[in-house]
């Protein structure tokens, strides 16, 4: 394996912020608005749910990479997941 070091500079973190912070908005936005599909099962909700950790599994892994934090999209995922719960909770009558 080639491996090559690269120096990190702001404008490469900067960089990279912004590429991951527009692929995990447009994964949650697209989440969202296959939420408001009333006729979705526990199957569908669970693959939801699975979405959600996939994108904040990425932003875990984008924060150790540039070794800072990415909270805003951090919470952005928390309250995907939520969403996915109270869709859940919703349709079980709760």
């Amino acid at each position: 394996f080639l491996v090559m070091t690269v120096k990190r500079d702001e404008d490469m973190i900067r960089a990279v912020k912004n590429a991951i912070s527009l692929e995990i908005v447009q994964g949650l936005k697209t989440l969202a608005s296959e939420l408001d599909n009333p006729k979705l099962g526990k199957r569908a909700l669970k693959s939801k749910q699975k979405k959600v950790q996939v994108l904040k599994d990425k932003v875990l892994t984008y924060e150790e990479l540039i070794g800072g934090t990415l909270k805003n999209l951090e919470d952005a995922c928390d309250v995907a997941s939520n969403l996915v719960t109270q869709t859940e909770l919703t349709q079980l009558g709760l």
